[in-house]
């Protein structure tokens, strides 16, 4: 049965390929939200810039978004695969701190703002 079951998967994947189109991205931050029938993950990345504008240096944050949605049953497998690694990481490389992220009035509006804003999606 176990040389079935090789034989299949060796066959399956003889027809699979993959392609890295773009390049990686690194979050600095993430806002989840759902609905009944999907979760949405947007990944944000800000990263400061100057504009030398003759005279003067201007500082500005460019920020950038990548957005995943995924059916529960995805979200759920997401979830286990990120535990299951986060305690093979702690195992070797000790404990993750977490963050304590102050929490003002209008960064919770703009929270509330970002997940409603999302709900639209598909």
């Amino acid at each position: 049965m176990k040389e079935i079951l090789k034989e299949s998967m060796k066959e399956k994947s003889e027809n699979l390929g993959a392609e890295n189109i773009e390049e990686a991205f690194f979050a600095d931050r993430a806002t989840i939200s759902h609905g009944q029938k999907k979760f949405v993950i947007d990944f944000t990345q800000s990263v400061p810039r100057f504009e030398d504008l003759g005279s003067e240096v201007r500082q500005f944050i460019v920020t950038k978004h990548k957005t995943i949605v995924l059916d529960p049953e995805t979200a759920k497998a997401l979830l286990f695969a990120l535990d299951n690694n986060v305690m093979k990481y702690e195992k070797t490389f000790g404990a993750i701190g977490q963050q304590k992220a102050k929490k003002t009035r209008s960064t919770q509006k703009t929270a509330t703002k970002s997940i409603e804003q999302t709900r639209y999606i598909g």
